[in-house]
């Protein structure tokens, strides 16, 4: 291993050592790269078992798999495909390996090109190895496919394929038919027909689960028995679909009552009204929290790291943070009025925040993708446009008023003359030119130390005038430099800078298209598992469960002697599983093969017949 190699680098920063680096060592780096890694070889080979002859003999039970790993994490490329076709399980093998390079991709400074294009590189060749293998398995059995999408994988921690892709972003995976009929089944779980609609109405009429027209629920066991009414209760209230429209209503309620106090029931003395709001609000916050530790991470700072990475996350971020802050102004007198301000303020954060229910509708979720994608060209926009209206505003106001004075500033001073530099070109910029302003005042304006002693002047009646000399000036005398300053700022502000936007909107809006399928299936799958974790109760009866699982979480960890190892009660699906991979496996090797043969030979015919 070269000493300034990429590999080198990251070993170091993860073991804090170096030289004599150990599988411990790599460990931790895939543990920090792939959120999760669990491996007892890796663990026994640390720098105290030097002199233990026992890690010697511990084996891997996929060798394959590991030289993949270290194949990847020494940049030989073609090695890694090698391997790759010879590993026991390849589609989490290509996802891991797909997540494993994008983490490389992204560790590595933007200067350093060359490596960067080759990891981006292997990125996309593992992402088509991983769809095209899945969907050679979907092309051969749809329920074998689907339960290999569903396998957890105990090498990283007992994730799936569809988790190991949300770590390094792979759409494509998630996009493919096998990835959504499970996302589905995952959706409507332990229900074959379950309209939106229906499930709407069946969270306050729950009478209309038990009509066959509407509902359809999964046989039970395999004898096929059909659900009790309990256990289609159960099965109704518990799946991701019921759980999203029962939360959704539930906010909608939250938002009008939110309303209600910001328009007609906020007083100093905090009301019954925002006592709720404020105890509703703890109970999202319960929520949130338990939504970061539901992330895949292992380390807190890793699970806060990709609770973060969403933009509905941060969203409830500001608003709940907000709300907070709200409430430590509005309790002291003379900080009522901004505790009142920011109340109002988080009113549109708190709407903006009801756009997350439009994301799983299949024709306004990809229109929110184009809109987010927009929201950072709009940011550029602006750190252009503020060049400009500094500009054009400090140098307009500098002639307009000439007398302005600021010994002291004081809040009314600061949002003045504010006021006068950024907003007044604003609006200008959309044609709300203020011409009035722009022509100035007649006020002199002398300036004392310009001043000369005057010869004295008497007229004819003998009157004299002994006025000093001294320099005067009148805004009115510079309006038409102010004229000539707004003509150059709208040509480059209203003509080219938002012709520019536009351009960029257009290109933006012709890209994002072509892939925002791709981009909402993957948030909708992220949408899935984030109300798969979400308690049955609505806030702010949520805590009810929330203590629940913590009871039962602390007898796993007390009091029961044995954990029950699903894997006994699999193991026959589990080698259906493998040896259909196989031979899907085969199968697409020979496709490959055929294909390399074939455009091989029309090459050669080509030649020939030149």
């Amino acid at each position: 291993m070269k000493p300034n190699s990429h590999l080198t680098q990251l070993l170091q920063r993860s073991s804090h050592r170096q030289h004599d680096y150990f599988l411990v060592d790599v460990h931790q780096l895939l543990e920090e790269v792939m959120k999760k890694h669990t491996d007892s070889p890796y663990l026994a080979d640390t720098p105290e078992a030097k002199t233990n002859t026992s890690v010697e003999k511990l084996k891997f039970q996929d060798p394959y798999q590991e030289l993949l790993l270290w194949a990847i994490l020494s940049r030989r490329n073609n090695l890694a495909q090698y391997l790759w076709q010879r590993s026991e399980s390849p589609l989490s093998c290509a996802v891991a390996a797909s997540s494993l390079y994008k983490a490389l991709w992204m560790s590595k400074e933007a200067k350093y090109t060359d490596i960067r294009s080759e990891y981006k590189t292997n990125v996309e060749v593992f992402e088509k190895l991983a769809s095209d293998f899945l969907q050679q398995c979907y092309n051969q059995d749809i329920m074998n496919a689907i339960g290999l999408v569903e396998r957890r994988n105990a090498k990283w921690g007992d994730l799936d394929c569809l988790e190991l892709a949300v770590v390094g972003e792979n759409r494509k995976l998630i996009s493919t038919p096998a990835a959504q009929a499970s996302i589905e089944i995952s959706w409507r779980r332990g229900m074959t027909r379950a309209p939106s609609y229906a499930v709407f109405f069946a969270n306050f009429l729950p009478l209309l689960i038990y009509m066959p027209r509407i509902f359809r629920f999964d046989k039970l066991g395999d004898n096929r028995d059909d659900l009790t009414a309990l256990q289609k209760f159960k099965v109704f209230y518990m799946s991701p679909i019921s759980k999203f429209y029962l939360h959704a209503t539930c906010f909608v309620l939250f938002l009008l009552l939110y309303s209600y106090v910001v328009l007609f029931d906020f007083k100093y003395e905090m009301t019954i009204g925002e006592k709720v709001v404020l105890v509703w609000i703890i109970t999202y916050l319960l929520d949130e929290l338990v939504e970061i530790a539901s992330e895949q991470a292992s380390t807190v700072r890793g699970k806060i790291s990709d609770w973060s990475s969403s933009m509905w996350n941060q969203f409830d971020l500001v608003a709940i943070s907000l709300v907070f802050v709200a409430l430590g102004l509005r309790l002291w007198r003379k900080t009522f009025v901004w505790g009142r301000i920011a109340y109002s303020v988080n009113t549109t954060v708190f709407y903006c925040r009801l756009l997350r229910i439009y994301h799983v509708n299949y024709h306004l979720g990809p229109k929110l993708v184009i809109f987010y994608k927009m929201i950072t060209d709009v940011a550029m926009f602006l750190a252009l446009l503020i060049i400009f209206i500094l500009g054009y505003g400090i140098a307009s106001q500098s002639l307009l008023n000439l007398s302005r004075n600021y010994n002291t500033f004081s809040i009314a001073s600061i949002a003045n003359i504010t006021h006068d530099v950024l907003l007044t070109p604003y609006w200008q910029m959309y044609g709300e030119l203020l011409l009035d302003q722009l022509n100035g005042v007649d006020k002199e304006l002398c300036h004392p130390t310009s001043c000369f002693p005057a010869a004295t002047t008497c007229t004819i009646n003998t009157t004299c005038n002994n006025q000093p000399d001294c320099l005067c000036e009148k805004s009115k005398d510079y309006s038409w430099v102010v004229n000539v300053m707004l003509i150059f700022y709208l040509i480059v502000g209203n003509i080219m800078l938002l012709n520019m936007l536009i351009a960029i909107f257009t290109c933006v809006f012709t890209e994002v298209q072509k892939n925002s399928m791709e981009i909402w299936k993957y948030g909708m799958f992220r949408l899935i598992r984030e109300y798969d974790h979400k308690s049955v109760f609505i806030p702010p009866f949520n805590i009810i469960e929330y203590l629940w699982r913590m009871g039962k979480k602390m007898w796993k960890l007390t009091c029961r002697k044995k954990r029950e190892k699903l894997e006994d009660y699999m193991k026959k699906t589990l080698e259906i599983l493998r040896n259909f991979e196989k031979e899907a496996m085969q199968t697409y090797l020979a496709k490959i093969d055929q294909s390399e043969e074939l455009a091989f030979y029309n090459s050669i015919k080509r030649m020939s017949e030149k």
